[in-house]
């Protein structure tokens, strides 16, 4: 999960090169949920079918608060990521240059914290 992490982040950087912001969007929140999924089943041995990261984050909560505090910093871009991950999928939907960047920008720290890419990646 964690290298299926980098690659929807590695998608959401190309999209970015093209100007597809939904599609940014939604593999910035693919690239996340596997990332926190990845941490999950790290720690417990499994990771539940939810596709909502802040009810995956909870059961990090107590183990890296941190992180968690991280994620809810970032709750507004996250919620438009959530959006993209159903709006992409099913209904035509368009985000401003700007919000795409901010997510990409947040996605990377949010990566870089989890260690799934390195704080220097280039991608």
């Amino acid at each position: 999960m964690k290298e299926r992490s980098a690659l929807f982040y590695q998608a959401a950087l190309d999209d970015q090169r093209v100007g597809r912001t939904d599609f940014i969007l939604f593999h910035c929140e693919q690239a996340l949920q596997l990332a926190v999924k990845y941490l999950i089943a790290k720690k417990y041995g499994y990771f539940p079918r939810t596709h909502d990261l802040f009810s995956l984050l909870e059961m990090l909560k107590d183990s890296d608060p941190h992180l968690y505090s991280e994620f809810k910093e970032n709750a507004e871009l996250i919620d438009l990521m959530e959006d993209a991950y159903v709006g992409a999928r099913y209904l035509p939907r368009h985000y401003s240059p700007e919000s795409a960047r901010k997510v990409l920008t947040a996605t990377k720290a949010l990566l870089t914290a989890m260690g799934v890419i390195e704080a220097n990646d280039q991608r």
